[in-house]
């Protein structure tokens, strides 16, 4: 996970521990050196071909499969693994060179005190001296319990150890030893100085490491996001299947240690996959992903581009799946719409007891679900560690209807084409402007990383519709298409160039055309409440008074079932293409049947709303009650 990386400040080489300066002009000025994503340790670029064992290793536990209470062949296959462990975490101390002069000192120290060395690392596999009584009998029960040769442990037993990388701090005001509690001022002439462990991100002195036993933090307890960070201890690997999973039971025991922390139990204490869409909106899924990697757990965090779905994450999460506590850990969905009815579409095909609940970092364009579920309408650099703070201590589990949309083309009936939905789906005005920007972006993908150019190019092209096309192919669409609603034909106004099928509170970049009030005749609008709200829009600049929140659109109806005959179908003979668009996903279709049912619900985790906000619509419904009665 090395990437070359340009500096902006003096930095020094984790490997061979000298200045970083680029060799030639081009990498002078623009990228000095390389970086890993994950534990930010910098290297020359030499330096860096030379790494060839992981950083940071997520697990703890080898699983041997098949194994046997003293098989001999089975012995024999562990000490081949433990040797290999062992030839790794030696090539692994050789290229990180962390501890090689703070290590002696404080051997010599413990010698003097008459004390055997300790290791002050998390990263040796020697054990055969734990550091207390309370750790052998730890190691001799977890033998007494496991068959030998079943597991082979990475980490030393007990708590979870710092994991030290030294040198490269930034100097602001959280880089304070957490030991003496002095600022950590780092000079350019420095070198590597001053310490950051990965999993909890204290910093201390190189000389403080000395007194760490005796400090308040001799252990690592994972830091501000433990609610939410799978600690290595809990995860085993299995060498056949090349798989990591979480071991339910040894992760209960991590947690109850959690929820005694006060300050943490305000979170929901549910741990986290984040999946994320690199090729969505501005495409800021590459920093998200750089940032979580090195914030939580590494294999919490899934490309989902690069690793062709979320199989990998919900591998890890195997356990809590097959016992039926799916409920127990939450998804970060980091993408656009689709994204999310991606993630929506894997979950349903886990077929689970119980589904985890889904979380939207919008990374798209019009991010319409994040808004219904109150997390914005656009990520724009906030700090990713408070945000995810906020989903777990400041939201709300709630069922999402998705529905099924079957298109059977007239021409084809045999050639059927089914798509799930969670937003909105509609036929003409709106979908035409997204086809345009669409088809625009596929042209040119670089004019199109920036959301803020992505929203006002998507106005542009609203208003070329509007003032010089007003409709084009979208007019008269009364004729163009036949509306039934609960098996009832519904007749739509001449001027109406756009129908929708709305499922949630957000439509076309955060609008809501059917609008906040109930309404005489109507049911209250809801996304779980197995009701398609069926609106009308009249042109372009009506749907642009819409999105600015001067007009609403015309409601047609609500229903459980949707009909709709295009033209070249039933007794609609003109085969016109008409554009269609599906959570934002335009296309332009001939002729033929769209059937809408409801396919199912998944579970979404929505922003609290403000307790103002809350007694406002509790009063006015009050209202609507008097007004009714």
């Amino acid at each position: 996970m090395i990437r070359n990386r340009r500096f902006n400040r003096p930095v020094f080489c984790n490997l061979c521990r000298q200045l970083i300066v680029g060799k030639t002009v081009s990498q002078m000025l623009f990228e000095q050196g390389s970086q890993c994503i994950i534990c930010r340790r910098n290297y020359h670029h030499e330096c860096a071909t030379n790494l060839n064992t992981p950083c940071i290793i997520p697990y703890n536990m080898i699983i041997q499969e098949n194994s046997t209470l003293n098989s001999g062949s089975q012995q024999k296959k562990t000490e081949k693994e433990s040797n290999e462990i062992n030839e790794l975490e030696k090539e692994r101390k050789e290229t990180q060179p962390l501890e090689t002069d703070i290590q002696k000192q404080r051997e010599k120290e413990q010698i003097k005190q008459g004390n055997e060395p300790q290791s002050s690392t998390s990263q040796t596999t020697d054990q055969s001296q734990p550091k207390t009584e309370d750790g052998q009998k730890q190691q001799k029960q977890e033998e007494e319990v496991k068959p030998k040769g079943s597991i082979t442990f990475v980490r030393p037993p007990g708590p979870l150890e710092h994991e030290w990388i030294e040198g490269n701090l930034r100097i602001s005001n959280r880089d304070t030893c957490f030991v003496c509690s002095q600022s950590i001022y780092v000079p350019a002439t420095g070198g590597l100085s001053g310490n950051r462990c990965f999993w909890c991100n204290l910093r201390c002195h190189n000389d403080c490491l000395l007194s760490l036993p005796n400090s308040s933090h001799p252990y690592c307890d994972m830091g501000s996001l433990a609610p939410h960070k799978l600690s290595p201890l809990c995860v085993a690997y299995n060498p056949s299947t090349n798989k990591l999973y979480i071991d339910f039971q040894k992760y209960s025991e991590l947690q109850a240690d959690v929820k005694q922390d006060k300050e943490k139990n305000k979170q929901n204490n549910k741990l986290v996959l984040v999946l994320v869409n690199t090729k969505s909106g501005g495409q800021n899924g590459l920093a998200v992903i750089q940032h979580y990697k090195s914030a939580l757990n590494p294999i919490q965090v899934v490309d989902l581009i690069a690793d062709k779905g979320p199989g990998s994450g919900f591998d890890l999460f195997s356990e809590f799946l097959k016992s039926g506590k799916g409920d127990q850990f939450m998804i970060l969905g980091a993408g656009g719409d689709g994204t999310i009815g991606w993630i929506a579409g894997a979950v349903d095909k886990l077929s689970a007891a119980t589904n985890p609940a889904i979380a939207h970092l919008p990374l798209g364009t019009g991010n319409d679900l994040s808004r219904a579920m109150g997390w914005g309408g656009g990520y724009t650099n906030e700090d990713l560690d408070a945000w995810l703070l906020e989903v777990g201590s400041n939201s709300n589990a709630q069922l999402m209807d998705r529905w099924e949309l079957k298109i059977t083309p007239s021409k084809d009936p045999g050639n059927e084409k089914k798509v799930i939905f969670n937003n909105y789906f509609s036929i003409g005005i709106d979908a035409k402007v997204a086809l345009a920007f669409h088809q625009e972006r596929e042209k040119h993908p670089e004019k199109f990383t920036n959301h803020t150019w992505n929203k006002f190019k998507y106005f542009t092209i609203g208003a070329k519709d509007a003032v010089i096309e007003q409709g084009g192919v979208c007019e008269h669409l009364q004729d163009k298409l036949t509306l039934k609603i609960d098996g009832k034909i519904i007749h739509i106004d001449a001027d109406i160039q756009c129908v929708a099928l709305i499922n949630i509170h957000s439509y076309a970049g955060g609008c809501n055309p059917w609008g906040e009030e109930k309404g005489e005749n109507w049911e209250e609008q809801s996304m779980g409440d197995n009701n398609l709200e069926v609106v009308g829009i009249r042109s372009s600049i009506h749907l642009g008074q819409i999105q600015t929140g001067t007009s609403l659109g015309v409601r047609i109806g609500q229903g459980k079932k949707i009909e709709i005959w295009t033209a070249g179908s039933g007794d609609k003979k003109d085969a016109a293409l008409l554009p269609f668009q599906v959570d934002g996903e335009p296309w332009e279709q001939g002729g033929c049947l769209v059937e809408v049912e409801r396919f199912g619900q998944s579970v979404m985790l929505v922003k609290n709303k403000p307790v103002v906000e809350e007694k406002k619509v509790e009063e006015k419904k009050v209202e609507e009650k008097k007004v009714e009665e």
